[in-house]
C-alpha cells in the first residue's frame, strides 16, 4: 500500500501529503536545461557575460546581481544555448 502511495505522489508531482512539489518552489528560478531565451525572459539581461571560446562551441558565464547568481551555458554550434549549471553567489541561509 505504501509503495502505491509513493508512486501516486511521484506521478502527481507531490512531495507528500499536503506538501508543495519541488516544481512549484523552483518555478521562478533558472534550472539546468533551460534555454538562454527562457533565462533572459525569467531574469532579464545579465550584468556581465564571460565567454570561453573552444573548438566548434563556446561556454558562457552569466552573472546576475539580483538574485545573486552565476549561470553557465553551453553553446554548441548548430544547437540551442542551454544552461549547464546554476551557482548562487551568496548563501541562502538566514
Amino acid at each position: 500500500m505504501r509503495k502505491l502511495l509513493v508512486i501516486g505522489f511521484i506521478l502527481l508531482g507531490l512531495s507528500g501529503p499536503g506538501g508543495p512539489s519541488s516544481a512549484d518552489e523552483d518555478k521562478g528560478k533558472p534550472r539546468v536545461g533551460m534555454t538562454a531565451a527562457e533565462t533572459r525572459h525569467l531574469l532579464g539581461p545579465p550584468k556581465r557575460i564571460a565567454r570561453l571560446i573552444l573548438y566548434r562551441r563556446h561556454l558562457e558565464q552569466w552573472s546576475y546581481e539580483e538574485p545573486p547568481l552565476r549561470i553557465e551555458l553551453s553553446c554548441v554550434r548548430g544547437q540551442e544555448v542551454r544552461i549547464v549549471s546554476v551557482h548562487p553567489l551568496r548563501s541562502e541561509k538566514p
